[in-house]
C-alpha cells in the first residue's frame, strides 16, 4: 500500500478509516500496479498507489498484539509495531516474541511379505517428537525524502532462535508371523542449538524525469 509513492503500513481497517475520512475530491488517481518496477519492494507482487492532490499526514500509530493457543502444549506470541510519517520521513518498526513447544506423534504398522504373498512379520512403530524454540524477531524500515527527486531508504531485519531443542523417541515392536513373543528396539535422539540471522539494506533513488530513475543499493 502506497500513498503518493510512499509506502505506508496500514491494516485493511485502518485504510478504510483513512479513505472514508478523506475528501474524494482530493484523490487524483488510484493505481493498481501488477508488475511493480524496481523502486518498489522486491517482495511485493501487487502495489496499490493512491495519488492525492493534497498531502496526507498519517502521523503516528502503534499497536500491541497477543496470541494464545492451547494444544498438547500451550503456545503464545507477543508483538508490537509502530509507524510514524511526516512530510519527509517514514519510520516503521516491529518486534515479535514467539516461544513455543510443539508435539508430534505418529503411529504406524508395517507388514513384511514373502515372495509367495504370505506375511512373515509385522512392525508396530510409535514415534514422538517435541520441538522447543524461543524466537525473537524484529525489523525496521526508514524512508527519507530529501527533495522531490531524491529519496533514501534503509531496512533492517534480525531473527534469533535461542534454546532450540528437538527430542524424539521411537519405539518399534516386531511380531513375527505365528510368533507368541515380541521383539523390538527403541531409538532416541536429541538436537539443540542457537541460530541468529539478520540483514541491513540501504538504497538511494534519484528521479531524472518521468521515465528515468537512478537507483543505488547495497546490503
Amino acid at each position: 500500500m502506497y500513498v503518493n509513492n510512499k509506502r505506508v503500513y496500514l491494516t485493511a481497517t485502518e485504510l478504510d478509516v483513512l479513505l472514508t475520512s478523506y475528501a474524494g475530491g482530493n484523490v487524483k488517481s488510484i493505481e493498481v500496479i501488477t508488475t511493480p518496477p524496481a523502486r518498489y519492494d522486491a517482495d511485493v507482487a501487487v502495489v496499490l498507489n493512491i495519488n492525492t492532490s493534497k498531502g496526507v499526514s498519517l502521523a503516528y500509530k502503534g499497536s500491541i498484539t497477543a496470541d494464545y493457543t492451547i494444544g498438547t502444549f500451550a503456545k503464545h506470541q507477543l508483538g508490537t509495531s509502530y509507524f510514524y510519517k511526516n512530510d519527509w520521513l517514514n519510520v516503521y518498526a516491529n518486534y515479535n516474541y514467539n516461544p513455543r513447544k510443539d508435539f508430534k506423534e505418529d503411529e504406524a504398522q508395517i507388514g513384511f511379505f514373502s515372495p509367495d504373498g504370505s506375511r512373515n512379520a509385522r512392525w508396530f512403530v510409535d514415534f514422538e517428537k517435541v520441538h522447543r524454540q524461543d524466537t525473537h524477531s524484529g525489523n525496521a524500515v526508514i524512508d527519507i525524502t530529501r527533495n522531490e527527486s531524491s529519496t533514501l531508504d534503509i531496512s533492517a531485519n534480525y531473527v534469533t532462535n535461542n534454546n532450540q531443542e528437538v527430542s524424539s523417541n521411537s519405539q518399534t515392536v516386531i511380531l513375527a508371523q505365528d510368533a507368541t513373543t515380541f521383539s523390538g528396539f527403541n531409538t532416541n535422539a536429541a538436537l539443540g542449538g542457537n541460530r541468529s540471522q539478520g540483514f541491513l539494506n540501504g538504497g538511494w533513488d534519484y528521479i531524472i524525469n518521468t521515465k528515468k530513475t537512478i537507483r543505488l543499493e547495497g546490503n
